[in-house]
């Protein structure tokens, strides 16, 4: 392993791992099983050079990619099969982590942008408005690339104009957690995979105990601020429409579904009082910690990418119930992270393989087996679904219904404009549903112009 100079004396907080032979991963592998994952990037070093393939000139790519404490393992376990397909490609692998535009818009100014940038959230589309990465659309015509096999939501969500910019690595979607110990406490039926929002909420009234100054246990947890993110699916399947169906760069927070909707998610949390709504009514716990530790969130509505960090250490028996349906449905909401190319890449054909490649079938599965991150295939879910035997993992398995998170679509100066109204909304209860969608109007407008924000 190389660490740049940065990295080495602390400022960075990114760790670089350059290309690497069959055999020198062969040996990280080895290491790590005597010493662990710090042991087994020692053990790599650059590589001397491989043969290339006939008629392929040798390269070296930059991948820019995720920083997870398992992430290195899996791309050590990966790239000996790419180098077995593409052996004129070496690959620099950069740890940055999904959130790096910080690092990459300086770096595409100077003219030193990765050869391939992984990026999430509304990332990806701010690059393509701003011309820093380029429409892969030639590349996947002259491809083998089985579009049909992403999940469809959301790899149209990374469009604009007829144009693909980027290809889905993993898709993260919101799963309902439930704690199968309160509910048998509290004699609940466990829930059914075709429950209802009505039946959320009685399953929560009957699992919340405790007086409200000292709850034993909270019927429902979620981060409702987060109106974009995990609520969103409530708010969803309660008919709220975020922005115009047909036009997602018009807002539509004056429509009469959105009152109804943000109405009865605000009720579930301040007139029900079912769920905690800051850490001292949660013992002082993180909400995720909560449920999975001390269980006192009886249910838990959150990202399934938490199933990587808690299968070995949950406190409690926990399982995973399917999305309960609102009059408008479940609610799908999936996170956006991909690949892009960056604009000006000196060997723009490489890129792709490389993009190309990690994105496969046998990619996803790899890394939902090493990583735990939930494909983006929907020729994995089924693979993925049966890494949990004792769970019941498959009642999460999204559909071509998933949609992508709203706030992908939001300019950045929205996102800032809202997130105050929400926190004042949801977690401080100091405006009402009605003035906090007001202001979420008036703010948009502020950003995208009146005719934007309806």
């Amino acid at each position: 392993m190389d660490l740049t100079k940065s990295q080495r004396s602390g400022d960075v907080g990114v760790v670089r791992v350059r290309g690497l032979t069959r055999g020198q991963l062969l040996r990280g592998a080895a290491a790590a099983s005597a010493g662990g994952a710090g042991a087994a990037l020692a053990a790599c070093a650059t590589p001397q050079g491989s043969a290339p393939a006939a008629g392929n000139t040798p390269v070296t790519l930059t991948l820019w990619d995720r920083k997870e404490a398992l992430y290195p393992s899996y791309m050590e376990k990966w790239l000996p099969t790419f180098y077995a397909r593409r052996p004129h490609i070496t690959v620099d692998y950069v740890a940055t982590g999904e959130a790096n535009s910080d690092k990459f818009i300086p770096a595409a100014a100077a003219g030193t942008p990765p050869d391939v940038l992984m990026c999430n959230g509304r990332q990806p589309r701010n690059h393509f408005e701003n011309k820093l990465i380029v429409p892969l659309d030639k590349y996947i015509r002259a491809s083998r690339l089985d579009t049909e096999d992403f999940l469809q939501g959301i790899y149209k969500g990374f469009g604009e104009a007829g144009q693909q910019f980027g290809i889905p690595q993993f898709v993260n979607v919101n799963f309902m957690f439930y704690n199968r110990t309160a509910f048998q406490r509290a004699g609940v039926p466990f829930p059914k995979d075709d429950w209802t929002h009505d039946q959320l909420l009685d399953t929560a009234r009957r699992l919340t105990q405790g007086p409200l100054s000292s709850r034993e246990t909270w019927g429902i947890g979620t981060p409702f601020s987060a109106v974009t993110v995990r609520v969103a699916s409530l708010l969803w399947g309660q008919c709220a429409q975020f922005t115009d169906p047909k036009d997602n760069s018009v807002f539509t927070w004056g429509a009469a579904e959105n009152l109804k909707a943000f109405q009865w998610a605000h009720d579930v949390a301040w007139r029900q009082r079912l769920a905690p709504l800051n850490e001292a009514e949660r013992g002082g716990l993180p909400l995720v910690d909560a449920f999975f530790t001390r269980g006192n969130v009886a249910i838990l509505l959150e990202g399934g990418h938490w199933i990587a960090e808690w299968k070995a250490k949950a406190q409690v028996e926990w399982d995973v119930a399917a999305l309960p349906k609102g009059p408008c449905g479940r609610g799908e909401r999936g996170a956006m992270d991909a690949y892009l190319m960056p604009a000006g890449v000196k060997t723009p054909d490489a890129s792709w393989q490389l993009i190309e490649a990690i994105t496969d079938k046998e990619a996803n599965k790899l890394r939902s087996d090493v990583v735990n991150l939930p494909p983006a295939r929907k020729s994995q879910w089924d693979h993925w679904s049966q890494g949990l035997p004792d769970k019941n993992l498959k009642v999460g398995v999204p559909t071509d219904s998933v949609r992508p998170d709203p706030g992908s679509y939001f300019h950045p100066d929205v996102q800032r404009a809202l997130g105050p109204i929400w926190v004042s909304l949801f977690d401080r209860n100091e405006i009402s549903v009605a003035d906090a969608l007001k202001q979420a109007r008036e703010a948009t407008a502020g950003v995208v112009g009146a005719e934007k924000s309806r």
